[in-house]
């Protein structure tokens, strides 16, 4: 009986651990314009970017969307949608400096929690909300009320003695949400 409870245990843990720390794969595919969903056409166009549109397909280990990418007042935007065009969210490069200085102390005190070196490669801020609230965001830079706020950040950290690529996401006041381990994608051939 003890072997049981113990097997159990160990089961649970592994279980809990797992919902905590995800694993996240994408590879991107540049797709041509008979593939995009007319709603997620539609979206972008109302959002008047005055650069040219880049549309790609994300294939992730269990999900697909296609996403919007473009430049617009010297940031580069990415707008996601599920494969029917249905929009999922909005997120803008911005620097780590350009979060306000409380938000950005609660992540950094995170990480120095977490991590003894770490080195921050991108942050995005990322909207959520309907497509309306959406819609008002991305056309004035301003948050529609409405709208949620995450941070996004990409990093590299050491952590059991190598250096690993993660994902991490933190709400509006800089709590944590969620860390994924970004796998890179494996290839056999040159690339030039």
């Amino acid at each position: 009986m003890k072997l049981t409870k113990t097997a159990f245990f160990s089961a649970l843990f592994l279980m809990t651990s797992v919902a905590f720390s995800q694993t996240k794969f994408e590879s991107e595919i540049r797709i041509k314009d008979t593939q995009i969903p007319s709603a997620a056409r539609t979206f972008i166009d109302s959002v008047y970017f005055t650069k040219k549109v880049k549309w790609y397909r994300e294939i992730g280990l269990n999900s697909t969307s296609v996403e919007a990418k473009t430049k617009h007042k010297g940031k580069r935007y990415s707008v996601e949608f599920s494969p029917d065009g249905r929009l999922e969210d909005a997120e803008i490069e911005i620097d780590m400096t350009d979060i306000e200085q409380n938000i950005r102390c609660n992540i950094v005190a995170y990480f120095y929690s977490v991590y003894d070196k770490y080195r921050i490669d991108k942050v995005q801020i990322q909207y959520t909300g309907a497509e309306n609230n959406m819609l008002s965001t991305l056309r004035t830079d301003v948050p529609d009320p409405a709208v949620t706020i995450n941070y996004e950040i990409v990093m590299n950290a050491k952590t059991e003695g190598i250096y690993k690529r993660f994902e991490y996401l933190f709400d509006e006041s800089g709590e944590f949400i969620e860390k994924s381990e970004v796998v890179l994608k494996n290839t056999n051939n040159l690339q030039y």
